[in-house]
């Protein structure tokens, strides 16, 4: 809904669209919880491998996370696409 809110042409000048915003914060606020819970896990790695392994594995861990987010990523996605039901 909201991309087809924002590919629908403008006519003068760009204004604030009220309703719409509150459409879609009450839509989206369900999944808040979901991520502050998926934010507050993803830190706490970092601070977990920091706190016991040090810096230097803390450095390679966050490296190997950089170059495996985009596989996870894509692998998510094919995962959803192709097993939707499982």
């Amino acid at each position: 809904m909201a991309l087809a809110h924002s590919l629908r042409r403008s006519v003068g000048p760009v204004r604030w669209d009220a309703p719409f915003s509150l459409q879609v914060a009450r839509s989206a606020y369900p999944v808040v919880p979901l991520a502050l819970a998926q934010v507050s896990l993803l830190s706490l790695d970092y601070a977990f491998v920091s706190r016991f392994l040090g810096p230097a594995a803390l450095a390679i861990y966050g490296l190997a996370y950089t170059f495996a987010s985009p596989v996870m990523l894509a692998v998510g996605v094919l995962n959803v696409t192709l097993l939707p039901n499982t």
